[in-house]
């Protein structure tokens, strides 16, 4: 139960920062992406060339790739969890979500 309220939670996220992601590279302005990445070599750094390099494929895959999806079977489930359990943007107590969950899990996820 408490495994699929996660990763509901998880697939939330991961969906909102990937097509973020893929509407910054949109833009085409490969510094803008190049500063969300945190440890990146500054210019004049003898490593800052390959980054831009690869910074540039990234965006560049981003801009191309259509948007993030989850599968038939995974997009079921999830909507079956938000019918129940809304997404959590910032903490709250759990135990209501969490006794929801077990009831859906009793149910099944159709």
């Amino acid at each position: 139960m408490i495994v699929q309220y996660t990763a509901a939670q998880a697939l939330d996220y991961r969906r909102d920062m990937l097509n973020a992601a893929r509407r910054l590279a949109r833009r085409g302005d490969w510094r803008v992406l190049a500063a969300k990445i945190g440890g990146a070599p500054e210019a004049g750094y003898p490593q800052h060339a390959q980054f831009e390099q690869e910074t540039r494929a990234l965006m560049q895959a981003l801009a191309d790739a259509p948007e993030f999806r989850p599968g038939a079977a995974v997009a079921r489930a999830l909507e079956a969890i938000r019918r129940e359990v809304a997404f959590m943007p910032r903490d709250r107590a759990m135990d209501g979500d969490i006794a929801r969950m077990v009831a859906l899990t009793g149910q099944g996820l159709d």
